[in-house]
Formats: structure tokens, sequence, C-alpha cells
């Protein structure tokens, strides 16, 4: 009984120690790694928001896949040529190729889209935009995150299993003389296609069409529109007053050359800004209205700092509350 006794003890014990071992913990840099992995992931995408697609039609052609031909290669090939700026992260593994069946505005349209991840209704862009009668070229690129009606096409239909490297969609271009949305129709003072990508239109009332492009963020006033003047060396942006706050409700009289912006913050605080172009730039009148309102402040300090305006802001219509405040600009 002596000699068992240590052999006893002794087979408990390796029991309890194999039984009480710790577990291998990760290495930590691996924990680092994956969780910076993450954050620079999650940053490429925006929030999380809900997407309307009342206005997608999800049973078009836009989301079938085609198979390449010589002469897709042609122009993809020439999309790849195009230097993509350093905001671009290089490591993009998905290159989603788009082109537009029937030129716009004489505009052969072609893109290079490339989705954050195989599931994703966004990415960076590179759209490019060749004439076919001058041959004249000019691109646009979007180094944050972008989409539009004709990819939410594709990301949301029924059948979508995921973007695959090489995919490649020809799109029907949701033309604004053809819009059939209820909440935002075009006429005559409302230009602008709520769910068109992009179009050409004389917005600043020069006697040529500027490159107007949607950011398809369908908010309550529709879409937001950055307008850019087509060079001989490519595109530049707009960015001044009233111009540089185009949205579907916006109101623009092109006999008159007036663009009437209509801004809210609920039901009890709205502003009407009424601008008309002038003959020639002119600077800020020596004083300004202070708003009653929260809307239009914002776009009347904007206007307040701008040295030479090429629209001249005429009047306001402020509404508070059950009250209006209208405002002659001199």
């Amino acid at each position: 009984m002596r000699t068992l006794l240590p052999l006893w003890y002794l087979t408990i014990l390796l029991f309890f120690v194999s039984c009480t071992s710790p577990k291998r913990q990760p290495n930590t840099s691996d924990k680092i790694q994956s969780r910076t992995e993450t954050r620079a992931k999650d940053s490429l995408r925006r929030p999380t928001q809900t997407i309307d697609t009342t206005h997608l039609n999800v049973t078009d052609t836009a989301q079938n896949v085609i198979a390449h031909s010589a002469s897709d290669s042609v122009w993809i090939r020439a999309l790849h040529r195009i230097p993509l700026p350093e905001e671009i992260e290089q490591r993009t593994q998905i290159n989603v190729y788009l082109k537009y069946k029937t030129p716009i505005n004489g505009y052969v349209v072609t893109a290079r889209w490339m989705p954050f991840d195989p599931k994703s209704e966004t990415g960076y862009i590179v759209m490019n935009f060749r004439h076919t009668k001058t041959g004249r070229t000019f691109h646009y690129i979007n180094t944050e995150k972008y989409n539009n009606y004709n990819t939410d096409q594709i990301t949301f239909a029924q059948d979508f299993t995921g973007h695959r490297n090489g995919d490649l969609h020809l799109l029907d271009y949701p033309d604004p003389t053809q819009e059939n949305n209820t909440s935002y129709p075009t006429d005559a003072t409302h230009p602008l296609g709520y769910r068109t990508p992009f179009q050409f239109y004389d917005v600043d009332f020069d006697g040529t069409n500027e490159f107007i492009l949607s950011d398809w963020g369908q908010y309550r006033g529709g879409n937001q529109y950055t307008a850019y003047d087509i060079r001989p060396n490519g595109i530049k942006r707009i960015d001044y007053l009233p111009i540089n706050q185009l949205m579907n409700d916006t109101e623009i009289n092109r006999i008159r050359r007036t663009i009437t912006l209509h801004l809210g913050d609920g039901a009890y605080d709205a502003c009407t800004l009424y601008f008309s172009k002038n003959s020639q730039p002119s600077a800020s009148p020596a004083q300004l209205p202070e708003l009653p309102t929260w809307s239009g402040s914002t776009i009347l300090k904007e206007y307040a700092r701008a040295t030479q305006h090429p629209f001249r802001l005429d009047s306001i219509h402020a509404h508070h509350n059950d009250s209006l405040y209208i405002y002659h600009i001199h």
C-alpha cells in the first residue's frame, strides 16, 4: 500500500494540471492588427442608413452581368490608365465596370467602380466622359464613397450575390425629362432629375452646359447637386452661392436668370432665399439682416464672407413659428 499511494497521488496531480492549464492567448500584435484592419474597413463605409428602394426598378437589366467583348477591353484599359489619387487605397481588389448604353449629351460615359467589399453599396469611382464628335474627354473621380440610382439597382437587386472583380454592367440612363418620381418631379423650373446620377445643364446662365452631379442623398429636399465647369483641361467645381446649394426643390428660372433656394428645419422654421444673376460680379451689401430662423443663417453668413457675387441675393422670406419676415437686400 505504501508503494501505490504516491502513484495514486501522482496520477491525480497530473490529471488536475492537464485540466486547469491556461489556454494559449492570441498574439498581442495579431489583435492590434485585427482591430486596425476593422477600423480602417469601417471608416470606408458610410454610416448605416435606411435605403429607400421604392425608387429602384430592381427588375431592370441593369444588374445583369455581361461578358467582356474586344471593344469593352478598349475603354476598360482607358479607365485603368487614369491615375488614381493617393486617397484611393491601392489594395482595392474589386473593379466593377459600368457603361451607359447610349451617349449622354454627346458623351460616351464609362466608369470603374470599386466597391469597398463584395456586398457594399458604396465605393470609389472613376468616371470617364468622351465626346463622340469632338473626341474631348474629361473624368470625375470620387475618393470618398460613391453610389447612385444605377449602382443601387445592382446592389439591391433581389438576385444580387455580391460584386466580383471584373463584373461589367450596361446601364440605362435615367433621363431627367423622364422622371416619374411624384415627390420631386421635373418641370421648367425644377430641371434636376431625382434619379439622374449626372446631367448637363446651363445652371449659371452663361450659355454653356455645366456638369451637374447628384450625391443620391435622398434627403428631405431631395438630393444635393454639385456643379462643375467643363474646361479644356478637365472640370472645376463651382463653389459660390447659390449654385453650391442646389437640391431637387431648388427653383431655376433660365428666362429670368434666377435661382430660389428653399431651406427648412422643421415645421416652424423655414427660409426662402431669392437670387438673380448679376451682369457683373458685385460686392456684399454693407448690412445684412439677422434672421429669426436657423434656416438660412449659414447661407447668409457665407454670402457676407464672399467678396464677389456672380449672383445677387435679392430678398429673403423667413418663416418662424406663425410669423413671416420679409427682407429686401439692397
